[in-house]
């Protein structure tokens, strides 16, 4: 073995020579020593094996294609060996030789590094203790077809290859084993379980985080949550198949979905996507990711179950929370959605328009359940084909705005339900001033002959308001 010095740092290259095809390097570094293993790739799904021995302090792992801006390489599953009783740090970054740093790959959750390999067959550890205490940065050019699991998931990228012919699925089951934490060790910050999920062409697999029980809704750290998930190939243009897979975060918060295609396989219920969060969903949108606007959401349908509140009923102190914000698509939704509570006024999201609420371009087939209140927001479709359940308060419109055409259905609504519901120990809801469409945007009430895009592009405003509406343009059932 051969050292150098390198920038006050030692260096070790060791060199596993094999006939065949292209190589992989991995780069080492732990206690101010960086150790560069060349490995050669003789078969497509080959198997490497990262050794790190017994750790005695943080470790930085560095993997990728060894011939800059090649990524030809398909590897199988990387396996991270070792021992690590101390739990200390250990970060694995899968970019291209380019990337300056480690360091500098866990900098920012926004922004695609280099890719460092084509395909990648998932990624394992030895042993429960190592896995627990890496946080992982990993983007390739091509597809992601094994489970890859870790403490924390900061950035995971599968890239569609510019001339849209190859790459951008990630078909393998992603998990964050640890909650929510405090990373910084100076300020409290807590960053989420899993930061970004980005898919160039189709995201199948299961993504999960599943926080650290009991859930404490006041102890972040007992969380798992998810900042955002993309799937979009940046391609103009490009029909991709979307978000097919299912989305698990039972103790957390997911803040943004964008899907620049459908979400779900199709309408029958095993075929259409699950997505759980413990406490609440920002937004779920169908757009390009970098978009702005309300005329940029696309025409692709949702097909999906929808939990936004599964760790249960409203926290009094908590009780103006809102479980969600956005869900916009030009197409039609089809599925169920089920939230403890809605505000427009206190919703989290990385939003791109004042829309707050459902904007459903087509038919929304399934049910609405609201335990608590539905406020400062609006629920707009073709037609509502399914029962809608608010608890206690009704504080914007419900609009079935139709289309004229020959389908009995259009413009109808199955049924609203409003204040038959109570939850133990909440407050009662704020009947402030309305939050949907002033006046002066629409005909008076009962708003015959409205336009039908103006129900879609209400601005935001509580001065000179209706209060609520449930207007169909054909009929309530109940």
């Amino acid at each position: 073995m051969q050292k150098q010095l390198l920038g006050g740092f030692v260096m070790a290259l060791s060199l596993a020579t094999c006939a065949g095809g292209g190589q992989v390097a991995y780069k080492v570094t732990t206690n101010g020593e960086t150790t560069t293993t060349v490995v050669d790739i003789t078969e497509p799904g080959q198997v490497v094996e990262v050794s790190l021995g017994t750790l005695v302090g943080p470790a930085d792992i560095h993997l990728y294609d060894i011939v800059a801006g090649d990524t030809v390489d398909d590897v199988g599953t990387i396996l991270v060996a070792g021992t690590n009783v101390g739990e200390f740090p250990v970060r694995l970054a899968v970019a291209a030789a380019s990337l300056s740093s480690v360091s500098a790959a866990f900098s920012t959750v926004d922004g695609a590094l280099p890719p460092g390999l084509r395909n990648l067959g998932g990624i394992q550890f030895s042993n429960a203790q190592l896995r627990d205490s890496a946080r992982l940065n990993v983007c390739v050019r091509g597809d992601i077809t094994g489970d890859i699991a870790a403490g924390q998931l900061f950035r995971i990228q599968a890239l569609r290859d510019a001339n849209n012919t190859y790459g951008g699925t990630i078909s393998g089951n992603l998990t964050a084993t640890l909650p929510d934490r405090d990373l910084s060790n100076e300020v409290l910050t807590i960053e989420p379980a899993i930061g970004q999920v980005w898919a160039g062409w189709e995201l199948s697999g299961i993504v999960s985080a599943w926080g650290a029980p009991p859930f404490v809704r006041t102890d972040r750290e007992t969380w798992g949550s998810v900042d955002r998930i993309v799937v979009d190939s940046g391609i103009e243009n490009a029909v991709i198949p979307g978000l097919t897979g299912n989305l698990n975060l039972p103790l957390g918060f997911i803040r943004d979905i964008v899907c620049a295609g459908p979400i779900g396989r199709g309408p029958e219920a095993n075929l259409r996507s699950t997505i759980t969060a413990g406490v609440r969903i920002g937004r779920i949108t169908i757009r390009r990711a970098e978009s702005v606007g309300d005329d940029e959401v696309l025409a692709y349908p949702i097909f999906a179950d929808i939990e936004a509140s599964a760790t249960g009923t409203v926290d009094p102190a908590f009780s103006r929370l809102s479980s969600l914000t956005l869900i916009e698509t030009e197409d039609h939704f089809v599925g169920s959605l089920h939230l403890v509570n809605f505000s427009g006024v206190t919703g989290e999201v990385q939003r791109t328009s004042l829309r707050r609420g459902i904007f459903v371009g087509g038919d929304f087939v399934g049910s609405i359940t609201v335990d608590y209140c539905y406020e400062y927001g609006d629920m707009i479709a073709r037609s509502f084909r399914g029962p809608i359940w608010i608890g206690q308060l009704l504080k914007g419109a419900i609009v079935a705005v139709g289309t004229g055409g020959s389908d009995p259905l259009d413009g109808t609504i199955d049924s609203v339900e409003v204040g038959y519901g109570t939850i133990e120990g909440s407050p009662l809801p704020d009947n402030g001033m309305g939050f949907c469409a002033t006046i002066g945007n629409l005909p008076l009430p009962p708003f015959e002959n409205s336009s039908r895009d103006n129900w879609y592009t209400l601005p935001a405003s509580d001065i000179s308001t209706v209060d609520s509406v449930i207007r169909a343009d054909r009929s309530i059932g109940t």
